[in-house]
């Protein structure tokens, strides 16, 4: 420091640093905007309009208030080429006059001819300079040098300018129309029609399973971590709402958007512990539930993965009217089927790792209704909560899918009239799933961490009581007091990602240019001529009459014919004769060594 320092000071005047340290500022400016302005964490910025417009669920366009008010992408980017010219333009401050200084400082020493004087304040990328044009090859070098340097500073803004990355985002706008026609479980409504005919209780397994396929056939991945699969359990509830097509709304929603109030479904499990001998511990009813021949039994032709067992029979109940508003927590007994084993060789011998399985639980064989294997079951004694859940402020993950975290403050438990419904379809709903493929628990499995069986299981089962509630708020539900809510829309925006070690290494060419400059003007201040600024005046202001002088070129001409010769000899910058003040410095030709030049040296 103390060294540039020196050669800071050792200017003689101030004008001399003020493009260098118009050149340091911009720098510095540039890259502090860069770093700390446009890099600001979670700041993003619009991709169309400065003011974004929205898309009503009913349809109507609307403009956002003037808080979402933001610069556009393409604003950024003209933003930084023009900061990054501008640096650019900082330093041609100095650099313009670079060759000419230099050139001024060869003819003080004698140590350049015409010819490589016009060579050298060309500056051209293609200059070639031969050893007749200076005096040695290291001001070959050097010329060149600074050529190649003032040429590649036209190259470093594309370095700035490609620094920044972009990932699509988004920001929060609150509309002005709300979401209507959602619709609840209402106590006391008739579901007689859906006691008396198997055919809505079908429909409503079928339905379970389909907007199974909507809320978690497609969408496996984390939505807030959208490049890594859910942990399993993954403590997520979603629902799918689905509205007839002249009354639809949700469908309209961006995905990201958020909904102030709705009503999830919701089930959590407190209590898991195998039943380590089933055959002794499960009562003769118990075990013949899995051998039930009813159309709800979800072990029937080698189908079903858990489910619940009920207290009598498998399937929905008979009260005609939808219950009061009801919570479940109870303990109850899970089924397991974990193998199947061929029918000529039944058995449940298999060894399973302390990661995936307990050890000591045994399991229980039995043949299912019309099944073809035989089937390996375990058991545990699982206490669960069962129920519905207001959401604040929940997210829509894909066209009209809203999720919610089951532990998260903005979730409250809640009863709900469809608790005990869904609960009785939840078995067969879950197995169906299963011949679906798509809505598989462990194709979304984080393959990061072993996951065990009973994490399956209950991801399975929640998952089942989750799409059969869904499905059932639309079969068996009405209009109610939460039939319509706010929206926040999502509107796509940009979030500018820089690449820092970009930015670093632009300022570090900068930088280096920089002080290649101080130094030549710390160099060139010990010189007899003074630090000029405007190069082109101070060689108008030279006197060359001792140049071309006759007797010195063959052909003699005027200086300005295209075929005039430059006169043999080097340049010799004479000092300043203060005994003639106002007189321009003289430049002469020296004859020395006119024997090794030659007699003339051509353009």
């Amino acid at each position: 420091m103390k060294i540039l320092e020196a050669m800071i000071l050792s200017i003689s005047h101030y004008k001399m640093a003020v493009p260098f340290i118009f050149h340091l500022l911009m720098t510095i400016f540039v890259a502090f905007v860069t770093l700390y302005v446009i890099d600001w964490p979670g700041r993003v910025y619009n991709l169309n309009h400065r003011r974004p417009q929205i898309l009503e669920v009913d349809g109507s366009i609307t403009e956002a208030g003037i808080k979402s008010f933001r610069p556009l992408q393409s604003d950024i980017t003209t933003v930084l080429s023009v900061a990054a010219s501008a640096t650019r333009a900082a330093a041609v401050c100095w650099t313009g006059n670079l060759l000419w200084r230099y050139a001024f400082m060869l003819m003080e020493k004698g140590e350049i001819t015409i010819a490589g004087f016009s060579k050298v304040v060309d500056g051209g990328i293609m200059t070639l300079l031969r050893p007749h044009d200076v005096a040695n090859r290291k001001n070959v070098f050097l010329v060149h040098l600074i050529i190649f340097t003032c040429f590649g500073m036209d190259y470093f803004s594309s370095i700035l300018t490609g620094s920044v990355t972009w990932k699509l985002s988004s920001i929060m706008v609150e509309g002005s129309v709300p979401v209507m026609n959602i619709t609840q479980g209402i106590a006391g409504d008739d579901i007689s029609f859906y006691r008396n005919g198997s055919f809505f209780v079908s429909a409503a397994i079928e339905g379970g399973v389909a907007f199974g396929l909507v809320s978690w056939g497609t969408l496996h991945t984390d939505s807030s971590k959208p490049n890594s699969n859910l942990p399993i359990p993954s403590n997520i509830t979603r629902r799918a709402i689905i509205q007839s097509a002249n009354i639809q709304t949700i469908q309209n929603l961006p995905i990201n958007s958020t909904l102030d109030s709705i009503r999830l479904p919701y089930f959590t499990v407190d209590k898991f512990e195998y039943i380590t001998d089933p055959d002794a511990t499960l009562t003769s009813q118990q075990k013949l539930l899995l051998n039930d021949s009813s159309v709800y039994n979800p072990y029937n032709n080698n189908q079903g993965f858990a489910a619940f067992l009920p207290d009598t029979y498998w399937g929905p109940g008979s009260d005609p009217n939808l219950p009061d508003p009801v919570t479940v927590t109870e303990s109850r007994i899970l089924s397991i089927q974990v193998l199947l084993s061929p029918l000529s060789d039944p058995t449940c011998d298999s060894s399973f790792p302390a990661s995936y399985m307990l050890s000591g639980v045994n399991f229980y064989l039995t043949l299912t209704t019309n099944s073809t294997y035989y089937s390996c079951f375990a058991f545990a004694n699982v206490t669960y909560t069962a129920g519905g859940a207001i959401c604040q402020d929940c997210k829509i993950i894909s066209p009209a899918v809203v999720e919610g975290n089951l532990y998260s403050a903005n979730l409250q438990p809640v009863p709900d009239p469809l608790t005990i419904e869904a609960l009785a379809i939840t078995p067969s709903v879950a197995a169906h799933s299963l011949l679906t493929g798509f809505t598989d628990v462990s194709s979304g499995a984080s393959n990061s961490v072993e996951t065990s069986l009973q994490s399956y299981a209950i991801e399975f089962v929640s998952r089942g009581y989750q799409c059969a509630w869904s499905y059932l708020v639309v079969e068996l539900g009405d209009l109610g007091p939460e039939n319509q809510t706010n929206v926040v829309f999502a509107i796509p925006a940009s979030q500018p990602t820089v690449l820092r070690w970009r930015v670093y290494f632009w300022v570090g060419l900068h930088l280096g240019s920089l002080l290649c400059g101080i130094t030549f003007a710390y160099w060139q201040s010990h010189y007899r001529h003074p630090w000029f600024s405007n190069p082109t005046m101070i060689a108008f202001q030279l006197d060359t009459a001792g140049i071309f002088k006759e007797g010195r070129v063959v052909n003699l001409k005027d200086p300005w014919d295209p075929t005039a010769k430059y006169p043999a000899g080097r340049l010799q910058l004479q000092d300043y004769d203060h005994e003639r003040p106002g007189q321009p410095r003289a430049v002469i030709l020296m004859q020395e060594d006119l024997n090794k030049l030659g007699d003339v040296l051509e353009k």
